[in-house]
């Protein structure tokens, strides 16, 4: 009897190791971009390619199903889920309350290393963007978005991480995943973009270098409600059936300020932003020749924060 109780034990631990594989391995192919909103799954394929029976494969499928990510479509099959408002609006609602308690810990909580760690992200961050930037390109593309992308992702998991809470790092896993496919790769990414996303990491990467947990959390919430907007309004276009090119500038400057007027005002006027942060101007010099004339911020203000005097307001 004993012998037989192990030896379902191991079938059960050697089933639920397959089919933990096969989920990482379509979790891989989710983030790669191998597989986006729209495609179809094959169970018979994936088996086949990751040397297993099906029974694992349909674990992970219905596994991802659970999270969202993936539906079952009568008649046709299994599908990576295409976004849809309401879908958008949830993954990043509940990105928006994890981050939030766990940014409010990790100010409190994380060792100098951690936090110097932190402010590496952002520094990759802010070097993808100037590689980005000397390249003349109108979107970020190829290696540099690998590497912006690698460090934005970490500097959020490092957030969460810090909270020291194993069942919110798990929800995070699981809709940052969501929030990628349906976020993140809803839309292009200019100078002006990709400088406004940095800017909001630096200023929460500062709030937890002061061991301010309340500025951390609006520096953050700000952030993350500010990437939730550029999400959606990339859908409604999407929807609307509009052309990226000629919308694109807008659409990317208009999801990082309030008002069309303050869009004009940080695109016509740069030196008012050169001053907020001390040393944007020569960063400016160097990208003048590239649209929108706003170039990202230089890394000096992670370091001081207090050199930028709009740190705890909104986006200008």
């Amino acid at each position: 009897m004993r012998q037989n109780t192990a030896k379902c034990r191991r079938r059960a631990r050697s089933a639920g190791d397959l089919a933990g594989l096969a989920y990482r391995q379509l979790q891989e192919r989710l983030w790669s971009g191998a597989l986006g909103p729209g495609a179809k799954v094959s169970e018979t394929r994936l088996a086949k390619e990751l040397g297993m029976s099906r029974t694992p494969v349909r674990e992970a499928i219905a596994r991802l199903e659970r999270e969202g990510v993936m539906q079952q479509v009568a008649s046709s099959g299994t599908f990576v889920r295409r976004p849809d408002r309401l879908a958008i609006v949830e993954a990043y609602e509940v990105r928006i309350a994890i981050e939030c308690f766990a940014v409010q810990k990790a100010a409190l909580r994380m060792k100098p290393a951690e936090v110097r760690a932190l402010r590496g992200h952002c520094d990759r961050m802010l070097a993808a963007i100037r590689e980005f930037r000397d390249s003349g390109a109108r979107v970020m593309g190829g290696e540099p978005l690998a590497l912006y992308q690698a460090a934005d992702l970490g500097f959020h998991f490092m957030l969460v991480e810090a909270a020291a809470n194993r069942r919110a790092l798990d929800i995070f896993r699981d809709v940052n995943l969501l929030n990628y496919i349906f976020g993140c790769r809803s839309h292009e990414r200019d100078l002006h973009h990709v400088a406004w996303v940095w800017l909001g990491h630096a200023r929460v990467a500062g709030a937890i270098r002061r061991r301010d947990p309340g500025a951390a959390v609006r520096a953050l919430e700000r952030h993350m409600r500010s990437s939730m907007g550029a999400a959606l309004q990339a859908y409604d276009e999407r929807l609307a059936g509009r052309g990226r090119a000629g919308d694109h500038g807008a659409m990317t400057a208009s999801t990082h300020c309030r008002d069309s007027s303050k869009i004009r005002d940080v695109a016509e006027r740069p030196r008012r932003l050169a001053r907020a942060t001390r040393t944007v101007g020569q960063t400016l010099a160097r990208s003048a020749t590239l649209s929108p004339p706003v170039g990202p911020p230089s890394a000096g203000m992670i370091s001081d924060p207090r050199s930028n005097p709009q740190g705890n307001r909104s986006n200008p």
